[in-house]
């Protein structure tokens, strides 16, 4: 079997997933917009997002803060500090702190004083080229005392200074309430960590969700893809929501991104990051786009060391024609239990997880961690050629086969139902 012709899919099944989960998404937002038609109280723009850092490198780093006053006092350890204030569409003002002139590996530390008091945060900017530690995870979304098992597990690893995040940080991406409790359960994670984010499919869900992704992660940029270095890794996130046509300007910027990772200062590794993987063994499976567009190629010509996605809600390791994959959708979403059982999977297990990545010398560190702190799998590899090397190993989960027959009709139905009721309830908010 030729590597682009895994799971094959006849273009019925397509066609039957794909109506089916559409109409399950216009259930769902539907309902939840209706659930949630009138307007952000009061209370919900004073209550406060962040602190958080972005776009943190070696010599610069952007800070938000969003609570419900114009008035923010700023002080800072950093030499030079400039910052504006944005609306946002639910009220209030979020406030982008940039600290610029920025020495690698120090710490810095910024106190913000607002209406609701002061709050001090820091962040530590990374070694040009040095060796770190990075946390992933992500698909966070409705559990959130899973979330918040997760998150309280990773806070204990202090000596990692940035956190990736696959996707799917909220269920809505429309709905505020949704964002509020995100950043109030990952606060201990993010208020001393770079955060370097990547857009789910969740997050555009819902009227403006997509706008209130670029509002919270992306406050400056005109995509919803970007790249950073930072210390000896060069992250680069995808829109895997694009329906990547032969003319999208997101194929042309990857294809080039990919060309110049390593031209930049210190890079030793390069990690690509998006939410639907080319890769996957779970209920979703491969990305149907990115394999016959030539991506995965792409992705093995440049020597990525490693692509990690989410999406799919459990945990995958694996080695395709020398490209390391991982899918980690462990971070809070309900579960999936099935498993296409990919040629190329090392590894599967059905568990809440996040990963910790150690870049050290020429060597990639992967330990992987359930939500309650125990070690599911230690691995270790060096460079795209070198396998994966692990002194503990999760196995691989049986799990289910994915749905067939008539499993798409009940969906369906459900969708329908679902969709009906979000119409019915509506209707009666209305008059």
């Amino acid at each position: 079997m030729s590597p682009g012709s895994h799971f094959p899919r006849a273009p019925s099944e397509l066609v039957r997933r794909t109506v089916a989960e559409l109409v399950l998404c216009i259930a769902v937002v539907c309902g939840a917009s209706a659930a949630r038609a009138q307007p952000a109280t009061e209370d919900a723009i004073r209550e406060p997002s962040g602190p958080y850092w972005l776009d943190v490198g070696a010599r610069s780093a952007r800070l938000l803060y969003e609570h419900g006053g114009d008035a923010l006092d700023i002080q800072s350890t950093a030499g030079i500090v400039d910052a504006i204030a944005r609306p946002g569409p639910d009220g209030g003002r979020l406030h982008e702190i940039l600290l610029d002139e920025l020495e690698p590996g120090q710490r810095y530390e910024v106190t913000l004083t607002g209406p609701a008091g002061a709050t001090t945060t820091s962040i530590q900017t990374p070694p040009i080229g040095g060796d770190l530690s990075l946390l992933v995870y992500g698909d966070v979304r409705t559990n959130h005392a899973v979330h918040r098992r997760v998150v309280r597990q990773m806070a204990t690893h202090e000596d990692a200074h940035a956190v990736l995040h696959t996707g799917d940080f909220v269920e809505v991406g429309g709905r505020p309430a949704d964002w509020h409790t995100y950043f109030e359960i990952a606060a201990p994670l993010l208020e001393t960590r770079a955060l370097f984010p990547c857009l789910g499919n969740h997050e555009i869900y819902g009227p403006g969700g997509r706008r209130r992704f670029h509002r919270y992660f992306m406050p400056t940029a005109q995509t919803e893809y970007a790249a950073w270095t930072y210390g000896p890794v060069r992250i680069i996130s995808v829109d895997s929501n694009d329906e990547f046509g032969e003319d999208s300007h997101q194929l042309e910027w990857l294809q080039n991104e990919l060309e110049s990772a390593r031209d930049h200062e210190g890079v030793r590794f390069v990690v690509v990051l998006l939410h639907h993987g080319p890769i996957s063994s779970g209920r979703h499976g491969d990305h149907r786009r990115l394999r016959p567009l030539g991506v995965v190629d792409w992705l093995r010509a440049a020597k990525v060391d490693l692509v990690i996605s989410g999406h799919d809600h459990m945990y995958e390791r694996g080695t395709e024609d020398g490209l390391k994959y991982i899918v980690t959708g462990g971070g809070g979403a309900p579960l999936y239990d099935v498993n296409r059982h990919h040629p190329a999977q090392q590894a599967f297990a059905i568990q809440h997880h996040f990963l910790r990545l150690d870049f050290e010398g020429d060597a990639m560190r992967l330990t992987t961690i359930d939500d309650e702190g125990e070690d599911l799998e230690r691995c270790e590899a060096n460079g795209q050629a070198g396998p994966w090397r692990c002194a503990l190993e999760v196995g691989r989960a049986q799990g289910q086969p994915p749905p067939t027959g008539m499993h798409w009709i009940v969906w369906l139905a459900i969708g329908l139902v679902l969709f009906a009721a979000a119409l019915f309830w509506r209707s009666r908010l209305r008059r």
